[in-house]
């Protein structure tokens, strides 16, 4: 598997036309904090441009998913959290098949 991108939040790998987001905070129980939002801001750039893939499996490591925003972070500092055309947002169409994972259930 060649690697994309890698921060202390997730990485990206690919094989193929697959790729392969790893949420890898499983200390936190893979929740989300700033740095996270800034690191998927960056991985869905890297997925845009890479033309080979098709489809990107995101999964957790450890025994959580993604059990949503840290709210540990949230309570002792403001957000930093990119805003319009930097944000991740449902208004962005992905161009490619986005699965979940967890447990080894696929949604």
């Amino acid at each position: 598997m060649k690697r994309l991108y890698r921060s202390d939040e997730m990485q990206l790998e690919k094989e193929g036309k697959l790729a392969w987001l790893t949420l890898t905070r499983a200390s936190q129980l893979n929740a989300m904090n700033n740095d996270g939002t800034i690191a998927l801001n960056r991985v869905a750039q890297a997925i845009d441009e890479d033309p080979d893939i098709r489809v990107v499996l995101i999964r957790g490591q450890g025994r959580a998913f993604c059990t949503g925003i840290d709210l540990k972070q949230l309570s002792i500092e403001k957000t930093g959290i990119p805003t319009g055309s930097e944000s991740f947002s449902p208004d962005r169409r992905p161009r490619r098949g986005i699965v979940a994972a967890e447990q080894n259930i696929f949604f």
